[in-house]
């Protein structure tokens, strides 16, 4: 089951991601399998994997797309994937900061040039997307911050980490 698709603003190795995702979701990094493409490098799981990354470089601003694919029940639990945004909110900015880098996630707007951007400090805004750089090139950059996040399924965050006006 795919959780969510995240851009990072600078390239990642298998090992940093490996690190950074155990922490988040208080496994063994040995339990992370990272991969190139998931269609072709994921012939066999071994049973003591608990989630599957695809990590590519892309063009703009953010040169780093994740993948998240749930192998473990227990996973999907802790990121609220099946229930309610908030879970899954709060591991992106854990995972953000666990990076020691911004990432941009999908907020659940309709419009595909918004998204929310979390910062490693925990911070968290709404954001728009260089819809140019989206379209015609396939890769990510902010063209506009909002002063204060609006979005409903953030409002569960403390004040201390929204950006106030």
């Amino acid at each position: 089951m795919v959780w969510t698709e995240i851009d990072v603003d600078r390239p990642l190795n298998e090992k940093e991601i490996q690190v950074a995702v155990g922490k988040t979701f208080g496994i063994a990094a040995e339990r992370v399998l990272v991969v190139a493409d998931f269609g072709t490098d994921v012939a066999a799981i071994d049973p003591a994997i608990s989630l599957v990354v695809e990590h590519h470089t892309q063009p703009g601003d953010f040169p780093e797309r994740m993948t998240f694919v749930m192998w473990d029940g227990q996973i999907r639990e802790l990121t609220g994937a099946e229930e309610t945004s908030e879970a899954s909110y709060a591991a992106i900015s854990a995972l953000s900061s666990h990076l020691n880098a911004s990432v941009i996630a999908p907020d659940s707007e309709i419009d595909p040039y918004t998204a929310v951007l979390f910062t490693p400090s925990g911070d968290a805004y709404r954001i728009e997307l260089d819809s140019t750089i989206l379209d015609d090139l396939g890769g990510v950059s902010i063209s506009n911050h909002y002063p204060k996040v609006h979005a409903p399924e953030l409002s569960h965050l403390p004040q201390r980490h929204l950006m106030s006006s």
